[in-house]
């Protein structure tokens, strides 16, 4: 039996191309392939390998909750359970994925220990995002639980090689948004037609940049000292925006000019690295990638707005907070249609 694992990266497709694996189990058993249940929540994706993989030097935000006692019987129980999926099904190929493992702090022995406690033939694979659209994706990520902006840390090179010189076979390509074509890519030797995969109900859609404007001013106004904690306040808020933002002309995400700039300059030799490390890796449509483990667009304090990264438009702003304030949510909770009024003001 081969194992494929797949580590990732953050914000390349992981969640969606894990949702079609799910729905498409049956289809894949048929060719020889477990994407199997996890008994941990989410069960389409396979967290729990970090558990072990990180010990205490870091915890994914899914265990964030739990006692180390806690996660080792989390880990345990889908341990044992993926043992009996594998005696079940006698596949000829086990697929597991979890962005988790794309991470420096991960100590790749142990996951490779674990990996040949069910076969000597393992291989790792992992997408590659460019850097200015990995940023643009995180900066609305981050600004989900915090005010506060992340700085650009593109750790491409330090976390693949701590996987390249453990692992035997490390295959990696870039992401260039279709997360349905991650499954062709990470099967890539088994006769899988794309028609035949069931996709998911629904797919994430990208934030706008006036909405990831409000979404920052909201946690700043509503959470200024609840920073890197996630709230069912902002959950809902986040949700009603969604809405409204289907029925306005909102803009997405993008770097102001100068700052794109600046982190393509700062990224410039690693694709030549990947693509003497990796056969199947091809060059990004725009090659903006690079031998950096960190780069910094202008210093990041914890009052920069976002505005100052992204490209805002204010006519756009005004028409959204405008319908915002029509929404029954708003209409509901006194405290959001003052804030919002407000911002029109």
């Amino acid at each position: 039996m081969k194992v494929i694992l797949h580590i990732g990266m953050p914000k390349s497709g992981s969640n969606a191309m894990q949702s079609c694996l799910s729905n498409s189990r049956d289809v894949l058993l048929e060719k020889g392939v477990l994407y199997p249940t996890s008994t941990f929540k989410p069960e389409d994706r396979h967290h729990c390998l970090a558990i072990p993989t990180f010990g205490e030097r870091w915890v994914p935000y899914c265990f964030i909750n739990q006692t180390r006692v806690e996660k080792l019987k989390i880990f345990d129980d889908f341990y044992n359970d993926l043992k009996r999926q594998i005696a079940y099904s006698r596949p000829k190929c086990l697929l597991l994925s979890t962005e988790t493992l794309f991470n420096s702090l991960a100590d790749v022995d142990i996951l490779y220990e674990l990996l040949c406690q069910f076969s000597n033939d393992n291989e790792i694979v992992s997408a590659v995002r460019k850097p200015v659209d990995f940023y643009q994706s995180i900066i609305h990520e981050i600004l989900k639980r915090t005010h506060i902006l992340p700085n650009f840390e593109y750790q491409v090179k330090s976390i693949l090689e701590l996987y390249t010189k453990k692992f035997c076979s490390v295959r990696v390509w870039s992401y260039e948004g279709d997360s349905v074509g991650l499954v062709g890519n990470v099967l890539k030797n088994f006769d899988i037609a794309k028609s035949s995969l069931i996709l998911p109900d629904k797919l994430n859609k990208s934030a706008s940049a006036e909405g990831t404007y409000l979404l920052q001013r909201y946690r700043r106004h509503f959470h200024l000292d609840n920073a890197w904690k996630k709230t069912r306040d902002t959950d809902t808020f986040l949700k009603v925006l969604s809405q409204v933002e289907q029925k306005c002309d909102v803009t997405s995400i993008k770097l102001k000019s100068q700052i794109a700039e600046n982190i393509r300059n700062e990224c410039k030799s690693l694709e030549s690295w990947l693509l003497e490390s990796f056969e199947d890796y091809q060059p990004f449509q725009i090659a903006e990638i690079n031998e950096v483990v960190n780069v910094h667009t202008p210093d990041i304090t914890q009052g920069t707005g976002v505005e100052e990264l992204i490209e805002i438009d204010s006519s756009k702003l005004k028409l959204l907070v405008i319908n915002l304030l029509e929404t029954e949510w708003a209409k509901s909770n006194k405290k959001f249609q003052n804030w919002l009024s407000i911002l029109i003001a």
